[in-house]
């Protein structure tokens, strides 16, 4: 049955309102919702102009939903990713640690001949970690259009272009396939998604019945001390206790079989990070740009640290099998 055009036009919004916000987190500007609002106004005005024979105005349908990548940000080498791979490692935007993710699949049973799905890494070392530890197919989901080329370019220069195919997805109106994954590694998904009880029932629809995921997130109580730990690295977080999550995950259908509190490792994998950087700074070259992000990353992740001492937010891992 086709969709009606009042879903069309809302999903249409949704995903414009989705690459809109972290667009304007790439550039390190705040989010105008004003000017998102009356720019979609004009798109639809201008549609309904197209749909009675008036003349296109210049610059295309004007629907931000419909741009390509290319036409939303440089094609050039994002001076951000650069930054941050200087401080995280070689195709990494976060602290992770490349034997987790290697053991992710076995972790969870996941059989050779399985389909098993990685989401939410941002760049490719992870992928390449959980391809180095599981034989199977793989299936990338990557939210963040500001990195998925360059997360494409090198699993295909690895020779995993088709193995570990990467696509598109949006945390809000997503969905990764009803009873087709036989294991799931979500990293900072449900730290980023508005609508987490929508996000935990798609990763239950998704897994076949009694396989499992591993999801990694932040968990904290929300509150405004939290935004300088966020500002400028990430997207607008959208966090919840560690028992908020653990209770949508259940709702969803699946059974929580183990908890893991990594806050304490998350914080020394984020300090070697800082050690990584200040050994790697020497001959290495960055435009004003790249240096900027370098500081604003800097900053966030002090700022973060301070509320992961304090234990005002922590690193949270849950294994989970679909019930």
């Amino acid at each position: 049955m086709a969709a009606s055009p009042l879903a069309v036009l809302f999903d249409k919004r949704a995903r414009a309102l989705s690459t809109a916000r972290f667009k304007a987190w790439w550039d390190g500007k705040t989010f105008d919702q004003a000017a998102f609002d009356a720019e979609m106004e004009a798109a639809a005005a201008a549609a309904a102009n197209d749909a009675a024979g008036a003349p296109a105005k210049p610059g295309g349908s004007g629907d931000p939903a419909s741009a390509g990548d290319a036409d939303l940000f440089d094609p050039e080498p994002d001076p951000r990713l650069t930054a941050l791979q200087l401080v995280w490692g070689d195709a990494r935007l976060t602290p992770g640690d490349d034997t987790m993710e290697e053991l992710a699949a076995a972790r969870l049973a996941t059989p050779d001949d399985g389909l098993f799905g990685v989401s939410g890494v941002g760049l490719a070392a992870p992928v390449l970690a959980v391809a180095s530890g599981f034989a199977g197919q793989l299936a990338v989901f990557e939210w963040r259009a500001e990195t998925r080329a360059a997360l494409t370019a090198r699993l295909k220069a690895a020779g995993l272009a088709e193995r570990a195919p990467v696509k598109a997805f949006d945390l809000e109106t997503g969905h990764f396939g009803d009873d087709t994954l036989d294991g799931l590694l979500s990293v900072d998904d449900f730290t980023f998604c508005e609508n987490p009880a929508r996000f935990a029932v798609q990763i239950a629809r998704a897994l076949k019945a009694g396989r499992g995921a591993v999801i990694e997130a932040y968990a904290a109580t929300p509150g405004p001390d939290l935004a300088p730990a966020f500002a400028s690295a990430f997207a607008e977080p959208q966090l919840h206790t560690a028992a908020k999550i653990g209770e949508l995950l259940f709702e969803a259908g699946l059974r929580i079989e183990e908890e893991e509190d990594l806050t304490e490792l998350h914080i020394e994998w984020a300090r070697a990070g800082f050690q990584r950087l200040k050994a790697g700074l020497d001959g290495v070259s960055l435009k004003p740009r790249g240096l900027q992000e370098l500081a604003w990353e800097m900053e966030t992740w002090r700022a973060r640290l301070r509320l992961l001492d304090a234990r005002r937010m922590e690193r949270r891992a849950w294994r989970v099998i679909r019930r």
